[in-house]
Parts: C-alpha cells; structure tokens; sequence
C-alpha cells in the first residue's frame, strides 16, 4: 500500500485537470458564438458612427458656405421652410 500513497494526490491532481480542461473545451463553441455576435455589433456601430459623423462633416460645410440673405422676413421664411423639411431629424 506504501507505493499507491504518493500517486494518488498526482492522479487525483491530474484527473481534476482534466475535467477542468473538458469544462473549458465545451464553452468554446459558445464563447465562440457570442464573440461573433459582439463583433457584428460593434461592426455595425461603427458603421453608423461614420455614416453619422460624415452627415455632420457635410452639414458643417454647408453651414460654413450659407450666409443668411435677403431681410428678416426672407429669412425667417427660408427658417421654417427648412423646419418642416427636416422635422424628421428633429423628432429624434
């Protein structure tokens, strides 16, 4: 019995290794998955994030050419002709 003593906490060891390695090995599929799902995610918000900030680079340079002409009335007429143009962006 002497020789079985010693090998027993290495087999012990060696066995919880391995289940702890047969965990790990099933959630890869899983992690996997999600991993993919995060990364369309984050794909798809950076997409938006750059189709956002090139409406804003446009809209600046448009804003930076269109000075305001005529008088006050003509002015504020072309104002609400843009309002009900764009009401759509400003229900957002």
């Amino acid at each position: 019995m002497a020789t079985w003593e010693p090998c027993l906490p290495v087999f012990h060891e060696n066995f919880l290794l391995a289940e702890a390695l047969v965990r790990v090995r099933a959630q890869i599929p899983t992690q996997l998955h999600l991993y993919h799902q995060i990364l369309v995610q984050q794909e798809s918000l950076e997409g938006g994030r750059k189709e956002i900030s090139n409406w804003l680079d446009q809209a600046d340079q448009l804003l930076a050419i269109s000075q305001p002409t005529g008088s006050r009335e003509q002015v504020q007429a072309q104002l609400d002709r843009h309002k009900v143009k764009y009401q759509h962006v400003f229900e957002l």
